[in-house]
């Protein structure tokens, strides 16, 4: 056994007698806990991001595609593949793989993977902190404040962000490995793999070289044995060529000007987050971003600053450790323009480190105890959020309102055939300021068109217009229909001839239903008759169809089209 670990009685640095916890009894303790937090997120189905990466992925259904894994963007063979997001994480796809390869597409088998993965990092943290303060309580103690803080169920039940605890256990291997004062080869080599496996999981991992350096400094006093940085250089180019291979580049939307936009405020409700997680929102737009809390972040600053004096240098390390863990996510918000729990999952070890090295004192580990206590309390009563779609956003909603949370619950109504729900959300996701949900405005009109008739969709698109929805053919077509089942012809036909092209064909039919009303049959006739065999009836139907509904003379048509010998009569 080792001795740090052996359960004993000794005196501290600070002069005060500590008995060390057993720590068999420190990771049956961590493992009570966890299992009472996060054992509920097995019943949770897939959310937000899920549907694409996992239900509508093409690679993830073999383990013959695992060479393609490795020569793709993250989301290159999903519905988004034109979008080149610049996340190159094929383990994450392997990983994924191996779900689906144990139990198809059951939820729970993918959230019981996500769970292991966080259980292994905790795992891999109370060796490390083991290691770094000297005392097993206070090393427990660290380790359960990463492992039950609220801001961590999101890394768990989100099955999409398994990548956070992914990363996070390979670089907490590669740092148990070579922040050894004199590592072995195999060892070097251990945390090279590791390394590379933590940079091919996740990009946030970045600062890794750094991260060393804090871990060797506070195991033995020095920076680390030039081997040892070798080795993480090592495993991070191996990694760096693969995504040379793939072509996978940097996010587009990362650049310098929104990074200077996202990086403060951001920073300030991570930080508030941190302080006070009760009913914290899933997802903070910053096109809809609420009321910067600074008071909070100023609070929290204060608190590390006492941490970091309290604790001295190691506290401090661990500090720097969060910061350092932290800086890449603001790549990540300037990407998706959102504030996530995920990207706190690594700095959160940072923080569990400066919790670790303050508990070795009497008043810090009672801090620490109430602390964690609180957040197992408070974690059980967040953990519901993540069930399903609907909890996601009605919570995002209701903590921090936003177009984008109002749009993505009108997606998820609309895809479980719930037209009504989804028209209310998409017209408020249209109606929030300061702009509209551009995603929603495409669906407004054709929701309501589905679930309230012409006359409710003329309304809702005259007031997503209003509220800045630009005229696109996913929202003029729907709308030139209204206009035609309503029979307000010379409205359809101005609505439809602003719609080049029409991938929805709806304009089409407008158009030529308002054109049969003013006069024009023959542009029916023509269009009926250079379709395509058999589309030519369905066209026919259609128009008629609308015409019959406007209360037009659709018999009169018919007998025209009847006559004309060149149309297909149904």
């Amino acid at each position: 056994m080792d001795p740090v670990d052996a359960p004993k009685k000794r005196e501290n640095r600070y002069g005060a007698d500590v008995k060390q916890l057993d720590p068999r009894l420190a990771k049956l303790i961590l493992a009570v806990a966890v299992c009472v937090v996060y054992l509920p997120l097995l019943g949770g189905g897939f959310v937000w991001d899920d549907h694409l990466l996992i239900l509508q992925n093409q690679l993830t259904d073999s383990f013959s595609n695992i060479p393609k894994m490795f020569q793709t963007d993250l989301w290159g063979a999903t519905p988004i593949a034109d979008e080149k997001t610049g996340y190159y994480r094929p383990l994450m796809l392997v990983d994924l793989t191996l779900s689906r390869s144990v139990a198809g597409l059951e939820p729970w088998v993918y959230h019981l993977h996500n769970l292991l993965w966080h259980c292994a990092s905790i795992f891999f943290l109370l060796k490390l902190l083991q290691s770094v303060v000297q005392d097993s309580l206070a090393a427990v103690l660290g380790t359960a404040i990463f492992a039950l803080h609220p801001t961590q169920l999101e890394a768990v039940g989100f099955i999409s962000a398994r990548n956070d605890p992914m990363a996070v256990t390979w670089l907490l291997i590669a740092l148990n490995l070579l922040s050894r004062q004199r590592p072995s080869t195999m060892a070097l080599l251990g945390g090279a793999l590791a390394a590379c496996a933590a940079m091919l999981c996740k990009e946030s991992v970045v600062f890794a070289p750094i991260l060393l350096a804090f871990a060797c400094h506070a195991r033995w006093g020095r920076w680390g044995s030039w081997r040892a940085h070798l080795s993480v250089l090592g495993g991070f180019g191996i990694a760096l060529l693969m995504r040379m291979n793939a072509g996978v580049g940097v996010p587009e939307q990362a650049e310098w000007s929104r990074l200077e936009t996202v990086g403060l405020p951001s920073l300030a409700f991570y930080l508030d987050k941190l302080l006070v997680p009760f009913d914290i929102a899933p997802v903070i737009h910053f096109g809809w971003l609420p009321a910067v809390p600074w008071a909070t972040a100023g609070l929290a600053i204060v608190l590390l600053v006492w941490i970091g004096k309290v604790g001295g240098s190691s506290a401090r390390a661990g500090i720097a450790f969060a910061f350092l863990g932290l800086l890449p996510a603001w790549a990540a918000v300037a990407h998706v323009g959102a504030v996530v729990d995920r990207y706190l999952y690594l700095p959160m070890v940072g923080i569990g480190w400066a919790v670790a090295v303050v508990a070795r004192r009497p008043g810090g580990r009672r801090i620490a105890q109430l602390a964690a206590v609180a957040f197992v309390v408070l974690s059980v009563r967040q953990a519901p959020v993540w069930k399903n779609d609907a909890s996601v956003w009605m919570a995002s909603i209701e903590r921090a309102p936003s177009g984008y949370a109002k749009g993505a619950l009108a997606k998820w109504l609309d895809d479980q055939g719930m037209s009504k729900a989804a028209a209310h959300w998409y017209l408020e996701a249209v109606s929030q300021d300061p702009m509209p949900f551009e995603h929603s405005c495409f669906n407004l009109s054709r929701s309501h068109l589905k679930a309230h008739g012409p006359a409710a969709a003329i309304e809702a698109t005259q007031k997503g217009l209003v509220h800045g929805c630009e005229r696109s053919a996913e929202l003029m077509a729907p709308y030139a229909l209204a206009y035609a089942l309503e029979g307000q012809w010379e409205q359809a036909l101005a609505m439809a001839q602003e719609v080049s092209p029409d991938p929805t064909g709806k304009a089409v039919i407008a158009k030529l239903a308002a054109k049969t009303q003013l006069g024009d049959i023959q542009a029916l006739q023509d269009a009926i008759e250079s379709a395509d065999k058999g589309q030519g009836a369905d066209l026919r139907r259609q128009v008629l169809k609308v015409l019959d509904h406007a209360g037009a003379d659709v018999d009169s048509v018919t007998s025209v089209l009847d006559a004309s010998g060149g149309a297909e009569a149904e």
